[in-house]
C-alpha cells in the first residue's frame, strides 16, 4: 500500500468522513475518504481511499512530519565530503512550498542546483529561507575516490538518528538505481535498530526527483552546503538558522 502525507486536514470523525477535497498544479484534483482508523504505538494511521474522477487508490496518511533528502559530494584524495540534506516542513507550509518550487521550475524538468545560473540560486535559496522550514545536513569526510557510498551511508545513518529525535520518523530521497535505494533502506533499518528506542521506527522510501518538488528544495539546501564548504557561503547564511547542520567522520 502507498503511503502519502497531505498537507492538512480535519479531525477525523470516523469512517466514511471526508477529509479533504484538494485541486492544485501539482496534482489533479482528488478526494481523501477515510476507510478505516488504526493506531502503532503511538501512532495514528488513517487508511483512505484517495479517488480522481472514477477511480480509487488506498493511501496511508501519517500524521508526523516527513523529511525529503537529496545529496551533494565531492570525491578528493584529501578534502573531499558529503553533503546528505534533508527538508522538513510543517504540514501548512507544505502547498506553499511546492508552489513556489513549481513556479521557479520554468520550463524545467525539475528545479537542479548545478543548472541554475548564480542569479537563479540566490533567487530560489532567498524564496525558500522565507519559509518557515528546519533542515537537518549531515556533512561527512573524508571522501576519496569511490568512496562516496561508504561515505553516504555514514550520512544516513547519523540524519536517520538526527530527525527521529526531532520527531520525524519518515524521510523520502531522491531514486537512484534500484540497487543503490535497497542499500539506503537497508542502511536506515540498521540504523533504526542499533540508535533508536525499542520501539522507535523510521522509514526511508525513493521517489523520483521530477515528481515530488520537496527534493528540489533538498537539493537546493545541499548545494547551497556545498558551496560554503567550497568558500562561497552566502547562500548557506541566507538559509541562517533553519539549517542544523552537523559533521562527521566517515571513516573512509
Amino acid at each position: 500500500m502507498p503511503r502519502a502525507t497531505w498537507p492538512s486536514f480535519r479531525h477525523p470523525t470516523g469512517s466514511g468522513t471526508t477529509i479533504m477535497s484538494v485541486q492544485g498544479t501539482a496534482m489533479p484534483q482528488f478526494r481523501l475518504q477515510i476507510r478505516k482508523i488504526t493506531t502503532s504505538g503511538d501512532r495514528l494511521w488513517l487508511v483512505v481511499d484517495r479517488s480522481t474522477g472514477d477511480s480509487a487508490c488506498p493511501v496511508r496518511c501519517s500524521l508526523v512530519p516527513v523529511a525529503y533528502g537529496d545529496e551533494s559530494f565531492r570525491e578528493h584524495l584529501e578534502q573531499g565530503f558529503y553533503v546528505l540534506a534533508s527538508v522538513v516542513f510543517d504540514a501548512p507550509i507544505l502547498d506553499d512550498a511546492r508552489e513556489m518550487l513549481l513556479a521557479l521550475r520554468g520550463k524545467h524538468r525539475k528545479l537542479h542546483w548545478y543548472e541554475m545560473e548564480e542569479v537563479e540560486q540566490q533567487r530560489v535559496v532567498k524564496q525558500l529561507a522565507d519559509l518557515d522550514g528546519m533542515h537537518v545536513v549531515v556533512i561527512g569526510s573524508p571522501v576519496p575516490m569511490q568512496k562516496q557510498e561508504r561515505a553516504r551511508a555514514k550520512c544516513l545513518t547519523q540524519l536517520v538518528l538526527d530527525l527521529h529525535g526531532l520527531g520525524v520518523d519518515s524521510l523520502v530521497l531522491e531514486a537512484r538505481t534500484a540497487e543503490l535505494n535497497r542499500r539506503d533502506v537497508l542502511t536506515a533499518a540498521a540504523a533504526r535498530r542499533s540508535l533508536l528506542p525499542k520501539d522507535g521506527w523510521f522509514r526511508v522510501e525513493h521517489c523520483p526527483g521530477a515528481v515530488e518538488p520537496m527534493l528540489w528544495a533538498a537539493d537546493v539546501v545541499a548545494g547551497a552546503c556545498r558551496a560554503a564548504r567550497l568558500g562561497r557561503p552566502e547562500h548557506r547564511e541566507m538559509l541562517a538558522d533553519q539549517v542544523y547542520d552537523i559533521d562527521i567522520d566517515t571513516d573512509c
